[in-house]
Formats: structure tokens, C-alpha cells, sequence
């Protein structure tokens, strides 16, 4: 009997030490205001584990805080990987809320603006490559991590996200701040 009873403590003790190592796991899902598209999620955990998102590996601070970003038009349901140094893996689920963007209608833009000429277009393709190689990047800065500071004061004409329609015609959605 006393072996039994000895046995179901051992059992308990395990229990327990996976319970509580459960609960004081290196990583911790922050709470977080409501994610929306376009919006940032930021979170926290050892600096050994590793975070993917996408089939991408998500730069870790020093202090454990990573960023994710959604896309304008992300899906509801998003999702990360965090990888532990023993090759175990967890994965955790975002609810990604919907976003109403500013949508612009604007009438009478003249036809050089509509339709571009060579030399234009060639500028706007060679800008475009540029924009693209840089986004291909992943460099190890954390920047992140640092207080934004705008560079300029003044009239915000153009929001991330907005879209304009010219003359009817729906051009790309912003991706930045004007």
C-alpha cells in the first residue's frame, strides 16, 4: 500500500512540475488591444526561442519583444510559431479584425496623370524594383523596439491603408503615410 500511495505522490509531484512549468513556460502570449489589419502585434518571450510567421523567422530583441505585422487585407485568422530550443513548437492564434480604410473618389485628373508617359513609366518601374528589393530584406535591426519620431510636422494628406479611385478607375492601396 505505502508503495502505491508513494507512487501516486511521485505521479502528483510530476503532474504538478508540468503544470507549473507549463505556467511559467519562457513564453507568454501578451494581452493585447484588439488586432486589426494593417495593425501591429507585439509580443514577448526567451530570447532562445525562436518565432516564425509566414515560413519566416520574426527578429527577437534582446529582451525577448518581437513585432508582427498584418497586411492591409489580412485574413481573420493569423498565427505564429514559437520554436523552443529543444525543437519543440507551439502554435498560437491571432484574431485579426477588419479594417475600414478611407476610400477617396476623385474626378478630372488629367489624362498625363491617368496615363503615363515612357519616361514616367520608366521611373515608376525602376522606383518599384527598388521597393521591392528593399522589402526582400531582412536585416537584423530591432528598430522596433525604439520610440517612433515622426520626421516632419504638418497636414496628413494620405493615411496607410487609404485608396483613391481617380476618375473612376481604383488604383493600389496606400502603404504609407503622406
Amino acid at each position: 500500500m505505502t508503495k502505491i500511495v508513494h507512487r501516486l505522490d511521485i505521479s502528483m509531484w510530476l503532474l504538478i512540475c508540468l503544470f507549473v512549468g507549463l505556467l511559467t513556460s519562457s513564453y507568454q502570449a501578451p494581452a493585447q488591444d484588439v488586432l486589426k489589419q494593417g495593425g501591429l502585434y507585439i509580443g514577448k518571450t526567451d530570447r532562445q526561442n525562436q518565432i516564425w510567421m509566414n515560413n519566416r523567422r520574426v527578429q527577437i530583441a534582446e529582451d525577448g519583444t518581437f513585432v508582427l505585422g498584418f497586411d492591409r487585407d489580412a485574413a481573420s485568422q493569423q498565427a505564429y510559431r514559437v520554436r523552443y530550443p529543444d525543437g519543440r513548437e507551439k502554435q498560437v492564434s491571432l484574431e485579426v479584425e477588419s479594417r475600414e480604410y478611407n476610400i477617396q473618389r476623385i474626378e478630372g485628373i488629367a489624362k498625363r496623370m491617368m496615363q503615363p508617359n515612357e519616361d514616367d513609366l520608366k521611373r515608376i518601374r525602376a522606383e518599384a524594383a527598388r521597393v521591392r528589393a528593399a522589402r526582400k530584406e531582412d536585416l537584423p535591426h530591432i528598430y522596433f523596439t525604439q520610440q517612433f519620431v515622426w520626421p516632419v510636422t504638418g497636414p496628413i494628406s494620405g493615411v496607410y491603408g487609404s485608396q483613391r479611385f481617380y476618375n473612376g478607375e481604383p488604383r493600389r492601396p496606400h502603404f504609407g503615410v503622406d
